[in-house]
C-alpha cells in the first residue's frame, strides 16, 4: 500500500533515501541487476527501502537486508527522493507514485513484456507517460518492441543502459568430471527453452556429454521431460537439474563448464553469456536480434535458430571435437565482455539518477 500525504511539509521529504521496488525477490538476471544497484546506492550514503509487487519472499531478501535495506509493511510517498521500480510488472505502482516521487522504471523484458503490455494497454501507455524516466538494457526495446508506447515521449525521457557484471577473481569450480560438460543457467521455462539442450544431447548419443541445469524449474518442454524420463532408466545419468543455487554457487558450476548454452527464444541482454565469456567458456546461443552487436556467430560465440535442435546438436558436437575452435570463440568473447563491466553499467546509471535527482 501507498499512503500519500496531501500536504507533505518539504523538510520530510528524506533527499537521501530511494524506495527500489522489483516484481520479486528470487533470483533471476533483472533482480541480480537491481541488488547490484542498491549495493552501489548503499556504499553512496543512501538509504533504501525495498518493496516486491507480487513475494517479498526470496533468496535476495536476506542479502537485502544484509546490507542494510528496510523491507517496510507500508510505503509513504513523501519519504523517497526517488523510486527506481524495476521490471514491467511494476507499471501499476509506476503509475501510481510518480506523481508524488521521480520515478525510473527500468524495464528488462522483451517481447514477453510487450505481450503483457498489450493485456491493459491504458495501464502501460499511462504508466510511460507518467515514469520520469525509462531505462532498457538495450536500443532495439526503444526503437522496436515498445515503439507504440513510446511515440508520444520526448527522446530525452529513454536511456540505455547497458547491464554489466563484476566477477570474483578466484571463482573456485565444481571439481570436473571426465566428461563434456555444457552448463545452461537459467530459470528453466519455455522461452529460455532448456528442452532443447536435452533433445540436442539426446540426438547426438554420446555417453560422454553431460548436461548441468541450473536454475528454477517452472516449465519444460514435452520433449525435454521424455529425454528426463529416459534418462531415469540409465545407470550413468547425463542430464542433472540442481535447482536454484545461489549466484556464488552457480558460478562455481559455470566456472567448470566446457560451454554455455543459452537457447533463449526472448531475451533483452541476459546475464549468463556475459559470465561464461567474462569466464572463458565457449558458448552456443540462439540468433536473436538483441545480440545484434554483441553476439556474433563464427566471431565469439555460435549461433543457430530458435528450435533448431539438430543445428544446436551440430555445434555442441563442433565444439566438444574442435578445441581450437572453442578456445578462439572463447577468447573473443572474454573481450566482448570487456565493455561490460559492472563500472561502465554503475557509471551510466548514475548519470540517469542524478540528472533526476538534480533537477529535483
Amino acid at each position: 500500500a501507498i499512503v500519500h500525504e496531501r500536504t507533505p511539509h518539504p523538510m520530510r521529504q528524506s533527499r537521501r533515501k530511494i524506495l527500489l521496488v522489483d516484481n520479486e525477490l528470487t533470483i533471476s538476471g533483472a533482480s541480480l541487476m537491481l541488488f547490484s544497484l542498491a549495493e552501489h546506492l548503499i556504499s553512496q550514503g543512501y538509504a533504501l527501502d525495498i518493496a516486491a509487487v507480487s513475494s517479498k519472499d526470496g533468496a535476495l531478501r536476506a542479502r537485502y537486508e544484509a546490507i542494510g535495506a528496510v523491507l517496510p509493511e507500508q510505503l509513504n510517498a513523501e519519504d523517497y527522493a526517488l523510486c527506481i521500480a524495476n521490471t514491467i510488472f511494476s507499471a501499476q505502482l509506476v503509475t501510481a507514485i510518480s506523481s508524488q516521487v521521480k520515478t525510473i522504471w527500468w524495464i528488462h523484458e522483451a517481447d514477453n513484456g510487450f505481450q503483457v503490455a498489450l493485456g491493459d494497454p491504458q495501464l502501460y501507455l499511462n504508466a510511460f507517460l507518467l515514469a520520469h524516466k525509462i531505462v532498457f538494457p538495450v536500443a532495439r526495446l526503444r526503437d522496436d518492441i515498445y515503439r507504440s508506447f513510446l511515440y508520444p515521449l520526448t527522446p530525452a525521457k529513454v536511456a540505455i543502459v547497458a547491464n554489466g557484471i563484476q566477477l570474483d577473481e578466484q571463482i573456485t569450480p565444481i571439481e570436473h568430471s571426465e566428461l563434456f560438460r555444457i552448463v545452461s543457467v537459467a530459470t528453466i521455462d519455455m522461452r529460455k527453452r532448456q528442452g532443447d539442450i536435452l533433445e540436442a544431447v539426446e540426438k547426438l548419443n554420446d555417453p560422454d556429454i553431460e548436461v548441468i541445469l541450473v536454475g528454477q524449474k517452472n516449465q519444460l518442454s514435452a520433449a525435454g521431460e521424455r529425454v528426463l524420463q529416459l534418462d531415469q532408466a540409465r545407470d550413468n545419468k547425463r542430464y542433472h537439474l540442481l535447482g536454484p543455487l545461489e549466484h556464488e554457487a552457480a558460478m562455481r558450476w559455470l566456472t567448470s563448464a566446457d560451454i554455455l548454452v543459452h537457447p533463449a527464444s526472448v531475451e533483452t541482454q541476459p546475464l549468463a553469456p556475459l559470465e561464461a565469456a567474462t569466464l572463458g567458456i565457449p558458448m552456443v546461443l540462439t540468433s536473436l536480434d538483441v545480440y545484434h552487436g554483441i553476439w556474433r556467430h563464427g566471431e565469439n560465440c555460435l549461433m543457430h535458430g530458435v528450435g533448431d535442435i539438430e543445428l544446436l546438436a551440430e555445434m555442441i558436437h563442433a565444439l566438444k571435437r574442435n578445441r581450437i575452435l572453442a578456445s578462439r570463440l572463447a577468447a573473443q568473447a572474454q573481450m566482448t565482455a570487456q565493455q561490460f563491466t559492472r563500472a561502465s553499467f554503475l557509471r551510466d546509471f548514475d548519470q540517469v539518477i542524478n540528472g533526476l535527482l538534480g533537477a529535483a
